[in-house]
């Protein structure tokens, strides 16, 4: 959830290393194009917190774990997510399964909009791993 964190252990360069191999942008790219940027969950509770920027698509991978903010999670999410918008979460079917969070967050997320949870298997050199992909669409605002 912290932006230090993720600068820290270099993972959004590797995620920029990843977009521009696959020529699908940047952390500089133009709005339109994807682009990594780091984000601290927590920030997006304070009550005078105001996005920059809402997206039409949001990708998050592996955030659902052992002491996990689903609270800060939901904020970044309703906050981040463009009316209309969709956003993906995947995780590792045991720790979704496992999270008390995850349950309250999908139940605020349903409050604005439709989620659906679905169990995936993804096979790779490494093996088998179990995954659950969450979609949240949000509902357009009237």
């Amino acid at each position: 959830g912290a932006a230090s964190a993720c600068s820290s252990a270099r993972l959004l360069p590797n995620l920029d290393a990843n977009l521009r191999r696959n020529a699908l942008g940047s952390s500089t790219a133009p709005r339109g194009v994807a682009r990594t940027l780091a984000l601290n969950w927590e920030a997006c509770l304070e009550a005078d917190y105001e996005p920059a920027e809402a997206y039409d698509v949001v990708l998050g991978s592996d955030l659902i774990y052992a002491g996990f903010s689903a609270r800060a999670l939901t904020a970044a999410l309703m906050a981040h997510t463009a009316p209309a918008g969709v956003a993906y979460l995947m995780s590792a079917r045991t720790r979704f399964r496992k999270s008390s969070g995850a349950l309250g967050m999908i139940k605020t997320l349903k409050a604005a909009g439709s989620v659906s949870v679905e169990p995936l298997t993804i096979h790779s050199s490494h093996g088998r791993t179990e995954v659950s992909l969450m979609t949240w669409v949000r509902a357009k605002q009237t």
